[in-house]
């Protein structure tokens, strides 16, 4: 069964964006798909940093565990920011 709401479009495509990247609120109310799609974003690159092996071969890998901590950080803080943005829009 198809929906009667209309999805937003891409403003760079003008196209639909797709369903997955959609979230509606109350039956009704799309909310900003570019701030779901960065929300999934954001987990796909915290999953990676997560799965990253550290290589104590090299020199630098305690400079590159520090920076990936820093940035998963930093993703997790930009995800909360924008799911208080999307409880806003309610």
């Amino acid at each position: 069964m198809r929906s009667s709401v209309s999805r937003p479009t891409d403003t760079t495509t003008n196209r639909p964006v797709p369903a997955a990247h959609v979230k509606v609120i109350n039956g009704d109310q799309p909310v900003d798909p570019t701030a779901c799609k960065t929300i999934t974003d954001l987990r796909e690159l915290i999953a990676a940093l997560d799965r990253r092996v550290p290589r104590v071969e090299r020199t630098s890998e305690i400079d590159i565990a520090r920076d990936a901590a820093a940035l998963r950080a930093k993703a997790l803080e930009r995800i909360a920011e924008l799911h208080r943005t999307l409880r806003f829009w309610r």
